[in-house]
């Protein structure tokens, strides 16, 4: 997975989660020497705490051909809404 569809899929991943410790989630894009825009994702707690994920990419030894297009194996995967975290603890007690 490139760094751009990494960070689109970590926001949305984090933006969904509907964890009652998140007040928010922003992409991250004002970082200095940054080449990229957004570079990552800030999550901002509830309890005013702040954690920046900036990603970035590495390739192995062959290489990335970032002139090719990349590869996605599910293409139409979309992250499903969630329910609230007590809901989800709530249903998995019952089980």
């Amino acid at each position: 997975m490139r760094a751009p569809r990494l960070i689109d899929f970590t926001y949305q991943l984090l933006s969904r989660a509907n964890h009652p410790d998140i007040a928010k989630v922003e992409l991250l894009t004002d970082v200095p020497g940054n080449q990229m825009s957004p570079c990552g994702v800030v999550v901002t707690m509830r309890d005013g705490k702040v954690v920046r994920l900036k990603i970035v990419r590495t390739s192995g030894p062959s290489g990335d051909r970032q002139s090719e297009p990349e590869h996605i194996p599910y293409p139409d995967y979309e992250i499903p809404e969630v329910l609230s975290w007590r809901e989800v603890s709530a249903a998995h007690a019952e089980s």
